[in-house]
């Protein structure tokens, strides 16, 4: 899930959260509009390296917390939709040729599937920090030389013979996927734009899109799968739905990033600092748009407004965990809502629940296993749950809980390479498939 600082704005949301545990937040409204074309600010692949001051930069330093075969066509493939010959196909197997944007820990396994994938060629690599600029990218991986050299430079990658961009920062900016857009490079990320709709700059990506004849597609894991496609594929089972409901159970030690854990998602602070967490808001700009796209298809319309809560529960002892401890009476677990209304009455709710473990809290909340869950009222009462998805041992290999997102991007790539022009969605391509293993 991403923000966009080129849509962060002071006036985003609506969201206001009290003091009390579990109290019902002011509805989220859709964020207004900004202006695309202003100053966008660089990613950071890593983590984020600026202080982080009051709630505007939070909202705008904040993202990514915490992403059957395809036919070969027989005689041309698009390259960005542009046409390459017969001849030239028969002299090598279909190839989308990659650039991964940012080498962070999503980044790193993106690159990772890209070398595994037997249609993808990786040819370039944008990476934030200057230190890596002009490695070899495989080493930046810890897979040994490739062959790739990383660069800092967005002209550079805009100037490369390239198909598709795997755009995956800490932070996104408008700005610079709407150059990629309009360089002739398809853009797939985990970081935003699942179903934008009339989202702040969508129109100018848009136009881009179509400037470039290419495509734009936002995907991931949560948002971004568990969310919209897993019950957008589960809903054809049913009939007579009345609710759905898509769930995350996630053990915070598995994030050892100290400032996105203490400082972004505010574990450790006092509950009066924590009330006041810009996560319902920076969370919410994904999820909203997940609970608009499984509604839009079920054919539900929804209420204007969606319904938020955020909920915590702090520690009753100071708890040693990988960022340091966590010291009694300050927040040790969150949990946050998001609803979608017909007639005030819910018909999709997507929760996220993350813990420092179920020991010592108040009040005590129980997490089990890590997980996902999506659940259906409906005939018949489906109900799927998701394991594998997080590192198996807390506190280890937290890079383990980041192949899901970043594979989800990966195996997009043939696809919307193939689709036309346009901000597309998993309600506008073919269902999406991963690729053996050539081993």
């Amino acid at each position: 899930m991403g923000i966009d600082l080129d849509q962060a704005a002071p006036g985003v949301g609506a969201a206001t959260v009290t003091l009390e545990h579990g109290q019902q937040v002011t509805p989220l409204a859709r964020a207004h509009a900004d202006d695309p074309d202003r100053p966008g600010r660089g990613g950071v692949e890593d983590g984020l390296d600026a202080s982080l001051h009051d709630r505007e930069t939070l909202r705008e330093r904040a993202v990514g917390l915490v992403v059957g075969l395809m036919p070969l066509v027989p005689v041309v493939r698009r390259l960005g939709h542009r046409t390459e010959s017969s001849h030239d196909r028969e002299n090598r197997l279909m190839s989308y040729r990659v650039v991964q944007w940012a080498t962070g820990l999503l980044g790193k396994e993106a690159i990772k599937g890209v070398l595994a994938h037997p249609e993808l060629e990786l040819v370039g690599c944008w990476v934030h920090s200057p230190d890596k600029v002009g490695r070899d990218v495989g080493e930046l991986c810890d897979i040994g030389p490739i062959g790739v050299k990383a660069t800092n430079s967005l002209d550079e990658i805009c100037a490369l013979d390239a198909d598709v961009v795997v755009y995956a920062p800490v932070m996104a900016s408008t700005r610079d996927v709407i150059r990629l857009l309009e360089s002739g490079k398809n853009v797939v990320t985990p970081v935003g734009w699942i179903y934008p709709a009339d989202t702040p700059g969508v129109a100018a990506l848009q136009a881009a899109c179509l400037t470039g004849k290419v495509t734009l597609h936002g995907t991931g894991i949560n948002p971004g799968g568990i969310t919209e496609r897993f019950p957008l594929m589960l809903s054809a089972l049913c009939r007579d739905i009345r609710h759905v409901r898509a769930e995350e159970f996630s053990d915070i030690r598995n994030y050892p990033t100290d400032m996105v854990v203490r400082e972004v998602m505010l574990f450790g602070k006092d509950p009066e600092t924590a009330a006041k967490s810009p996560m319902i808001e920076i969370l919410g700009h994904g999820f909203m748009q997940s609970i608009d796209m499984v509604c839009a298809a079920l054919g539900w319309t929804l209420d204007p407004e969606k319904t938020s809560l955020h909920e915590y529960a702090v520690a009753t002892v100071d708890m040693d965990t990988p960022v340091g401890v966590i010291e009694k009476g300050t927040v040790a677990a969150q949990r946050f809502t998001w609803q979608g209304t017909v007639d005030g009455k819910p018909v999709m709710t997507v929760r996220v629940n993350w813990l420092m473990g179920s020991e010592n809290l108040d009040p005590p909340w129980a997490l089990g296993e890590q997980r996902f869950e999506v659940e259906f009222d409906a005939e018949p009462p489906v109900k799927t749950i998701f394991h594998g998805l997080h590192p198996p041992v807390i506190g280890e290999h937290p890079e383990i809980g980041l192949i899901p997102p970043a594979q989800h991007c990966v195996n997009a790539i043939p696809y919307v390479c193939e689709a036309e022009p346009g901000i597309k969605t998993y309600l506008d391509l073919p269902l999406l498939a991963g690729r053996a293993t050539m081993k």
